[in-house]
């Protein structure tokens, strides 16, 4: 799911994988990840993380459900994040030095330059202007 927002919404591509036993949360049995890369500054970010706990922090805070037996179980729980990171990482992604550069599927309605001329004004000046703004 975290993959398909990145990709399809935001147009960022990732690295699907998984945390080694060092990088995963603390207390998880197993932590699912995306990774993005970011040309501009040649370094990897996480994008989003998805923790299988099993019964770890069930039993540590006596999370239970009765089961169909009527017997009290520990539940079975996982953590999902993705936050306001993935507007910093389309942003890091997809912009430069001029200017925020948005996916079209943020924003469909891209901007148009319409030179708006006093009767003083030099048109080629001004259409060298607006072509320098556009570039």
């Amino acid at each position: 799911m975290y993959a398909n927002i990145y990709e399809e919404l935001l147009a960022c591509p990732v690295v699907r994988g998984r945390k080694s036993e060092d990088e995963r949360f603390a207390g998880a049995i197993d932590t699912a990840t995306v990774e993005l890369y970011v040309p501009v500054s040649g370094r990897g970010i996480q994008g989003a993380t998805s923790h299988h706990l099993g019964q770890n922090f069930s039993k540590m805070f006596n999370v239970m459900f009765e089961d169909e037996n009527s017997e009290r179980q520990h539940c079975h729980q996982t953590s999902w994040g993705i936050s306001t990171r993935s507007i910093g990482a389309m942003i890091m992604i997809h912009s430069d030095n001029k200017g925020l550069v948005l996916p079209p599927k943020v924003a469909q309605n891209q901007f148009v330059i319409i030179p708006i001329m006093k009767s003083s004004d030099d048109p080629k000046v001004l259409k060298a202007k607006a072509e320098e703004i556009a570039a």
